[in-house]
């Protein structure tokens, strides 16, 4: 009787211990594990990385061209005319500049012209407004043009 308390878990228990186990995980992991996030994020930093190269590319084509301080000018950029302001892609340019064609179901786009210099938004959909997206900025006189990036609500 002693020798049998002092044996442990057969094998037959162990296995079963670890297809329960595993049974568990793996409904759990896939619930609690939020993968979508960090596409989100993902996706959003590659299209701000995007358009900051495009927005370099095309601020060097046009130094190269003279029109780097034209207030308006256009340029061909790969066979595709690109719309400058100040040496770099206008808000409606830059898309065609960084091939970046933004899916209705992944990307809201907001165009507001009101505000100097003018900005385009992108928001991700599935994420915080404002906080999934992307803002590219137009130059002006004083500045250059940016992209500002926000990832803290993928």
């Amino acid at each position: 009787m002693l020798k049998r308390l002092l044996a442990g878990f057969t094998l037959i228990e162990l296995v079963m211990l670890i297809v329960i186990g595993g049974v568990l995980v793996a409904f759990a992991i896939p619930r609690y594990a939020d993968l979508g996030g960090d596409a989100r994020r993902a996706s959003v930093q590659r299209i701000g990385y995007d358009l900051k190269s495009a927005a370099a590319y095309v601020h060097s084509k046009a130094q190269a061209v003279g029109h780097a301080r034209a207030s308006s000018a256009s340029i061909d950029v790969n066979d595709r005319p690109i719309t400058i302001k100040y040496g770099y892609p206008d808000i409606i340019s830059v898309k065609t500049a960084a091939r970046f064609s933004p899916d209705a179901n992944d990307y809201k786009e907001m165009v507001d012209r009101k505000v100097t210099p003018p900005r385009v938004t992108w928001d991700k959909v599935g994420g915080t407004t404002g906080a999934c997206s992307v803002v590219y900025s137009e130059a002006s006189p004083r500045q250059p043009a940016t992209v500002i990036t926000a990832t803290s609500g993928c």
